[in-house]
């Protein structure tokens, strides 16, 4: 569509293209301790005492790689049922 800028009012005439987008801002993976244990109280988990430290062996994309995790906070909900 080709539009002749001498027929436009002067303020029609002067504004070219769109708005811009302001820069889109980069979203963080941050999630703050009070925010887990507040969903873990929902979830009625308790605490789990005696682990001294935590093995996650990884899979054959990280070259079988260990992440070891010393004095890990660990909370579940076990429910026995008889």
């Amino acid at each position: 569509m080709v539009v002749d800028r001498s027929k436009l009012p002067a303020k029609a005439a002067a504004k070219c293209g769109g708005r811009r987008r302001g820069a889109a801002k980069a979203h963080t993976a941050h999630v703050d301790n009070s925010a887990v244990k507040s969903a873990a109280k929902k979830a009625q988990c308790q605490p789990l005492p005696g682990f001294d430290e935590v093995q996650l062996f990884l899979d054959d994309e990280h070259n079988g790689d260990v992440l070891r995790i010393t004095k890990p906070e660990l909370s579940g909900n076990i429910k026995v049922c008889f």
